[in-house]
């Protein structure tokens, strides 16, 4: 609000005599530094405080030498150049920061960069008519054309920036909604979604390519909470999530599905290479999740797969199977990976696959 009323200010002190138009020349400069500012500050990068008083002073050197501070041309070009650069960097900020994709501050970034162009357009124009341009400055159509661009960015930079702020907001409250507050990976709503719309695009690029999916669970978890309390779990449950993270990566789409449940989705790769994957999880779980807590024994997680062609699978009907496989490795003693006897991606593939210790 500070920068727009000293924007609201220098452009009416700008319409009244030179004494009002050097004033309203330093306000522009501040202004536009504190632009740069406030996006540094809403992208949560190092303020440089320093860019608010470096153009004002480099204007104020020209006041050192008579011939420049009686020359409206030469006050001009410093100040017009000096603004375009930080309206410029304010454009590049928007753009270059904007992981979100937000659409206020693309247009943001837009409106800026208009405004570093008009500035720079006033900057060559007292190149090009020279002396005369001092004289027919506010009668010129350049001057008139850019001076009603400049008006227009003033007056959308505040609807702009209040666009910013609650797309911004909405954008973070619908992140937050798709994760899982302990783990910080998907929430079971998040995972289904995703990887439903790899799923139908799988199907809509060749329907034969294979899928795996995955159930996993922390074994005798009931008994970690129990012995050890519930902040000790949520930290075996947290350190899990961070594992699949290090081993799963960008291979597929995974989440906390459940209180110690995750389910995983693996696009392009089959059951044997689904269970080979997730043994090392099972592995480096064992080894190093009792460490979590103090004085607790090996901790331990199963898994059940089911691989089929994305084709002819429903992620609901899928995912169905392969808690079938999870409660067969809890059957058969826990700590192991187990295929779903039906799955249908090779032959080979059809008869169950255990992976014991």
């Amino acid at each position: 609000m500070l920068t727009l009323t000293l924007i609201a200010t220098a452009t009416i002190m700008n319409r009244h005599g030179d004494f009002y138009i050097r004033i309203s020349s330093f306000l522009y400069l501040i202004s536009s530094g504190l632009f740069v500012l406030s996006a540094q500050v809403f992208y949560r990068l190092q303020p440089r405080f320093i860019l608010v008083f470096v153009p004002v002073v480099l204007a104020l050197v020209i006041y050192l030498f008579p011939d420049l501070r009686d020359s409206f041309v030469a006050r001009s070009r410093v100040n017009t150049s000096l603004n375009a650069l930080l309206c410029a960097w304010a454009a590049y900020l928007y753009a270059y920061h904007n992981e979100n994709r937000l659409v206020s501050a693309r247009l943001l970034s837009a409106v800026f960069a208009l405004g570093s162009l008009s500035y720079l357009v006033l900057f060559s124009g007292s190149f090009i008519q020279s002396g005369a341009w001092v004289a027919a400055a506010y009668n010129s159509i350049v001057f008139k054309a850019n001076y009603f661009l400049l008006l227009m960015v003033i007056l959308s930079l505040a609807p702009l920036m209040l666009a910013l702020v609650l797309e911004n907001h909405s954008a973070k409250y619908k992140k937050l909604a798709r994760i899982d507050a302990l783990t910080g990976i998907r929430n079971r709503r998040a995972f289904f979604d995703d990887a439903d719309q790899m799923l139908e695009s799988l199907c809509r690029e060749d329907g034969s390519r294979s899928v795996s999916v995955a159930v996993i669970d922390i074994d005798h978890f009931k008994n970690v909470n129990d012995t050890f309390g519930h902040a000790a779990g949520d930290k075996v449950i947290a350190y899990l999530a961070e594992l699949m993270g290090e081993v799963i990566g960008d291979k597929g789409v995974f989440g906390r599905t459940g209180g110690e449940e995750f389910s995983v989705f693996l696009p392009d790769m089959e059951s044997a290479a689904a269970t080979r994957l997730l043994d090392r999880l099972r592995t480096a779980f064992e080894e190093q999740a009792g460490r979590t807590i103090e004085n607790a024994q090996a901790i331990t997680l199963s898994a059940g797969v089911f691989a089929v062609r994305a084709q002819v699978s429903k992620l609901d009907d899928a995912i169905s199977k392969a808690d079938e496989a999870l409660y067969q490795a809890k059957r058969m003693g826990r700590n192991r990976i187990e295929r779903h006897h039906t799955e249908g991606v090779q032959p080979d593939l059809a008869k169950p696959h255990l992976i014991t210790q």
